[in-house]
């Protein structure tokens, strides 16, 4: 009985946070600039090559994430607010941190 009701609690954990998994999975709002138009306006700003990007939530806010190989050859990390499509921050990598990136 007590293995009965163990293997029950188990999947009843499981199936809950799957769920939890599931809708914390959040899909990016319908408005926002595009992709294209993002990475334009962070070459602008910092020209050179784009060596990654992404579209991801950071503290409540959508935004596009570049990395740039400047022509300075340091590596940019430039944000772009998905919504405006305006330049929000901008970091240059440490070797270290670059070093952390590619593992």
């Amino acid at each position: 009985m007590k293995s009965y009701m163990a293997q029950n609690l188990w999947l009843a954990v499981s199936f809950s946070l799957a769920t939890i998994s599931a809708v914390s999975a959040e899909t990016p709002p319908k408005h926002v600039v595009g992709m294209e138009q993002a990475r334009n306006t962070a070459l602008k700003n910092y020209p050179g090559a784009v060596t990654d990007h992404e579209l991801e939530k950071e503290n409540g806010k959508w935004i596009y994430s570049f990395d740039i190989r400047g022509n300075d050859q340091k590596t940019h990390e430039v944000w772009i607010d998905a919504r405006s499509g305006k330049m929000i921050g901008h970091h240059i990598e440490s070797a270290a941190e670059e070093s952390s990136e590619s593992k």
